[in-house]
């Protein structure tokens, strides 16, 4: 009996020292794992297709992340330019043209005149420099400064040539309905209509404007042939010498005698200006008529 006793409370005190083997085990695997961090617990609410952005990574708290976020928009809006009013002071609005690129002057503006032109394209220079006030004015950058007079000077060229284009046939048009109309007489009878209208202009600024007319409108060639037809000879040479235009043909003339006084070693510079110049007046005179 006495046996069974003590075999009862060593079996117990077995079991019992099982049990706190099994729970200081537990206890051992409990304390080997780590808690659970910070970081993942701030962001485990957040969605997933951000939760794992590097932006939010770098901060190991909630906090972190405030604190990041505030001093990202405190940089934001120290840096960037601030639009002003309509009616701020012109001094606020030239500090927030300069912070967006405008040069400090308008001769910053860098213009080059394109070296291909079509021939008789009115390039003004002078446009050139208003074209520098107006962009300096308007806050423009460099870049958009150049951007906008590129397409700009594209532009006018395209509507040059056009003009050019229909011009030179319109003038086919009116050499056409010449021919048709005089035949084999054609350069004869337009001689005399050009010869008439000249002797009736009184300077080369109105000559040049009225043969541009005349290359253009074949009535008004036919309605000077018709008063040519009315006058003499003698009559159309006084009227050429009745006003202040002096035929093209003698200023050409003139222009030769000139360089007959033209050193042209000393003065070749001069020398080649008025040999162009007595070119371009015999060019003239033949389309007048008064070489013929």
């Amino acid at each position: 009996m006495a046996e069974e006793e003590v075999k009862s409370v060593s079996d117990a005190a077995g079991i019992q020292d099982t049990k706190e083997q099994g729970s200081g085990a537990r206890d051992q695997e409990s304390g080997n794992q780590e808690p659970k961090k910070e970081v993942d617990s701030w962001r485990a609410g957040l969605p997933e297709d951000i939760r794992e952005n590097p932006h939010l990574t770098r901060y190991g708290s909630q906090e972190e992340a405030a604190r990041g976020l505030v001093a990202a928009q405190n940089f934001i809006s120290t840096t960037r330019p601030t639009v002003p009013k309509e009616d701020a002071p012109a001094e606020e609005w030239n500090t927030f043209y300069t912070s967006l690129g405008r040069p400090e002057k308008p001769e910053g503006y860098e213009i080059t005149k394109p070296e291909k032109l079509p021939k008789g394209f009115p390039y003004s220079e002078e446009l050139d420099k208003q074209w520098q006030t107006w962009a300096h004015k308007a806050g423009l950058t460099t870049k958009q400064f150049k951007a906008i007079r590129d397409e700009y000077l594209a532009a006018n060229v395209d509507n040059f040539n056009q003009v050019l284009a229909d011009q030179g046939q319109r003038e086919e048009q009116v050499v056409a309905a010449l021919e048709k109309k005089w035949g084999g007489k054609y350069k004869e009878e337009l001689a005399l209509s050009r010869k008439t209208a000249q002797s009736l202009i009184e300077t080369d600024e109105d000559w040049n404007s009225l043969a541009f007319a005349l290359d253009n409108d074949e009535r008004l060639v036919s309605l000077f042939n018709r008063i040519g037809h009315h006058f003499s000879e003698d009559t159309l040479r006084g009227l050429g010498t009745g006003g202040a235009h002096t035929s093209f043909k003698k200023q050409a003339q003139a222009k030769q005698a000139e360089l007959l006084n033209i050193d042209k070693r000393k003065e070749a510079q001069r020398y080649k200006e008025t040999r162009a110049e007595a070119e371009e007046l015999f060019k003239k005179a033949e389309a007048a008529g008064e070489l013929t």
